[in-house]
């Protein structure tokens, strides 16, 4: 469409509604006049005042003198929008019809219109030339007649949408319904669950599969995105508007606190929320961030996904760039000084990079790496997922092999043992990294050169990576560094261990309690122990000493440390060594008779 394209205010003298929102008015002349017109308009101009007409005939002449058959590349028409507004509008007469409704669509309209004039439908590729209209025609604009089960739905979207822009351009004319467009996009969410309820009640001979392929709450948000509501929202949160903040309460009916709360059909419209977003105001809007954060989250979390997110192919193509921004961020937090990354960026970072790996496998069935013909450099296939989360893969290797190049230069080490540390809280700050090694494995799993690569790094740096793990906290997706285990020192190995596994749980039911007198441990510890059940003493102990307040796990430490002291001193006498092995002991007889 021509730069000329824009919206007036129509000055006739037939009453007409306000120009839509999303045309700016334009505030000088119409473009691209010829100069034939422009000595036309001269002339009459100067031949109406040579003979003494007034102002307004000298107006009539110029308006004449640029009718469309003066200036042919100009052409002033009105439509009449949906929302029974009245839209004025300069277009040039290459122009064609599309044009001017991608135009419309682009400003809130909605995807799938038609223009009419004088009850007939224009063709899209019709030119504005070819139609011949009279100056200052009126156009009607009409979405396209459509059969469908939810005509309610369609009313309910188009009226968001229709509601939000006229917030957005005409703030004076705000009806009332835009206060509470939260309010609207809850109850058509409401009506989308109600639908399949409905479903579920008037068709319980209905088979799964039936019930699949009528899923009437995908239809729902389907119509929600055609009708234009969720571009809309966006741009009314946008804008400059006073009711912005209703947008955005409005955007956040999609945004839940707790991702996994999130029905699994609304993910559509997220990621619609998520793509606009990302467009228009950039990875740093905190709207986007947030609703970019929950998309990761709820996809990483659901073992099924709506039927439009079934194709592994258009799934991660439409993730990937989320992906890249989320391992743009966490690389940035890499390379500042601390190397610190807050704990919600890296778990975006893992989730988006988790659902990238499971449809990748999906989409080669676990076949295997990815053939190179696919990805490697002399192939003609760049413009493919597989190529770009490749290139996102081994920059992201070569990050992380900068960073540990850095941390190797900034570690002491001992003669003897690789990776002792002097502060070993810097680098417990640092597990990041290891998650991030992690997340390249999986990747290793889909790109055999990944893989290789990563094999290389890790033996290159074998004094951080052993730092990493011995300072590292319990996470049990590290049980892929067995596969490293012959660059891992003893202490490394023991801490991989103890990471791996499961962690303890303090269900010991009833305690078996003991009061003991500290002047005769050993004999009333004894009688406690003796007369206790076998079950109790699988359970936990509570220790307390007479005269004494203090209780916990420091007094029950406290009395095993003290017995086992008074088992083994020589003055009790109570064991007797081996004659043959120093190493082993014996019951004493003459303290145990009988025995």
């Amino acid at each position: 469409m021509s730069a000329a394209l824009a919206c007036l205010r129509r000055t006739s003298k037939r009453r007409r509604d306000a120009p839509d929102h999303a045309l700016p008015p334009l505030l000088k002349q119409p473009l691209m006049a010829h100069a034939g017109a422009e000595a036309a308009e001269s002339s009459s101009s100067s031949s109406a005042s040579a003979s003494g007409v007034d102002g307004a005939s000298a107006a009539a002449a110029a308006a004449s003198a640029s009718s469309p058959s003066a200036s042919p590349r100009v052409v002033h028409f009105f439509v009449r929008a949906t929302d029974s507004r009245t839209i004025a509008m300069h277009a040039g007469w290459d122009d064609t019809v599309g044009a001017v409704l991608d135009h419309l669509g682009a400003c809130g309209y909605g995807r799938d219109l038609r223009l009419l004039y004088a009850g007939r439908q224009l063709a899209l590729d019709s030119t504005l030339a070819e139609l011949r209209l009279p100056p200052d025609s009126t156009l009607h604009l009409l979405a396209r007649l459509r059969s469908t089960q939810h005509p309610h739905a369609w009313q309910l979207a188009s009226h968001i949408a229709s509601t939000a822009a006229i917030a957005e351009s005409e703030p004076s004319r705000m009806p009332s319904a835009a206060f509470s467009l939260d309010e609207l996009v809850k109850e058509f969410i409401l009506r989308a669950h109600r639908a399949n309820l409905r479903l579920s009640r008037y068709d319980r001979a209905a088979t799964v599969e039936d019930r699949a392929a009528a899923d009437h709450t995908a239809e729902y948000l389907e119509i929600f995105l055609q009708a234009g509501a969720a571009l809309a929202l966006v741009r009314l949160y946008l804008s400059k508007s006073p009711f912005r903040s209703y947008a955005e309460s409005a955007i956040k009916c999609f945004v839940p606190t707790d991702p996994s709360s999130l029905p699994m059909d609304l993910l559509i419209v997220l990621l619609e929320f998520c793509r606009l977003l990302s467009l228009a105001a950039g990875r740093n809007e905190l709207l986007y961030r947030s609703c970019r954060r929950t998309l990761a989250s709820a996809l990483s979390t659901r073992p099924k996904l709506p039927p439009s997110m079934n194709s592994p192919t258009r799934l991660i193509e439409q993730v990937l760039p989320f992906a890249r921004e989320t391992v743009d961020m966490v690389l940035d937090g890499l390379a500042s000084m601390p190397m610190i990354i807050s704990p919600s960026d890296l778990d975006e970072f893992s989730n988006f990079l988790k659902v990238m790996c499971q449809q990748a496998r999906r989409w080669i069935s676990d076949e295997g790496p990815i053939p190179s013909i696919f990805y490697s450099r002399e192939s003609q296939h760049g413009d493919t997922w597989i190529w770009r989360f490749h290139i996102m893969s081994m920059y992201m290797l070569k990050r992380l092999d900068e960073c540990l190049k850095t941390l190797e230069m900034d570690l002491p080490l001992s003669s003897e043992s690789i990776g002792v540390m002097e502060s070993q809280t810097i680098w417990a700050a640092r597990s990041h990294i290891l998650v991030m090694l992690t997340e390249l494995d999986f990747i290793a799993a889909i790109y055999e050169d990944v893989g290789h690569n990563l094999q290389l790094v890790l033996l290159a740096h074998k004094a951080p990576l052993n730092a990493l793990v011995r300072c590292s906290k319990r996470n049990e997706r590290l049980h892929w560094l067995v596969k490293h285990k012959n660059l891992l020192c003893f202490e490394a190995r023991r801490s991989l261990v103890f990471m791996m596994l499961p962690e303890g749980k303090d269900d010991f039911g009833e305690l078996h309690e003991m009061l003991i007198d500290r002047s005769h441990l050993l004999d009333e510890s004894f009688n406690y122990i003796a007369q206790a059940e076998q079950a109790e003493l699988h359970g936990a102990l509570f220790m307390e000493f007479k005269n004494e307040e203090a209780t916990g796990p420091g007094v029950l430490r406290e009395w095993f440390c003290l017995v086992c002291q008074a088992l083994f001193s020589p003055k009790q006498v109570l064991f007797s060594p081996c004659p043959e092995d120093k190493r082993r002991f014996y019951l004493n007889e003459s303290k145990f008779p009988g025995y």
